[in-house]
């Protein structure tokens, strides 16, 4: 009788170890959040630009915006979408990099900053894809 109820102990033993280690596992994914937005009037609703996640030289017409968040890390992973004549506009009046654009290119690839906070966007000219990166950081 005191090896099953040993065996019963290690086995509940094994499930509660077992479950703090998920939950230490998953506490890190706590931080992480995707949201959704349709349009950049969307985004602004919620305050997204004015978090700082976003910088305000994404265009009006951006729609379908994704982005993930993981405020532990002060990082963002994202995209939305131009219409692609308007991928050149974004790049060259927006950001000023007429450098990074020429014709031929299916993607551009550019770096703004904004203060201590930096974004890497990458935008496809044939489809208006544009994904972006954010890492948040201090300037020394």
């Amino acid at each position: 009788m005191h090896s099953s109820n040993r065996n019963a102990q290690g086995l509940m033993l094994r499930f509660a170890v077992a479950a703090v280690i998920s939950a230490e596992g998953c506490s890190e994914l706590d931080n992480t959040v995707t949201d959704y937005y349709a349009t950049v009037g969307d985004a602004e609703r919620d305050l997204l630009f004015e978090r700082g996640w976003l910088p305000d030289i994404i265009p009006e017409t951006a729609t379908k915006i994704r982005i993930t968040t993981d405020v532990g890390a002060n990082t963002a992973i994202g995209s939305f979408y131009l219409a692609p004549t308007d991928v050149g506009s974004f790049v060259v009046e927006a950001l000023g990099a007429e450098s990074e654009q020429t014709s031929n290119q299916a993607t551009v690839t550019v770096f703004y900053k904004e203060g201590p906070d930096s974004w890497e966007f990458s935008c496809s000219t044939q489809t208006g894809l544009c994904n972006f990166a954010y890492p948040k950081y201090e300037v020394n």
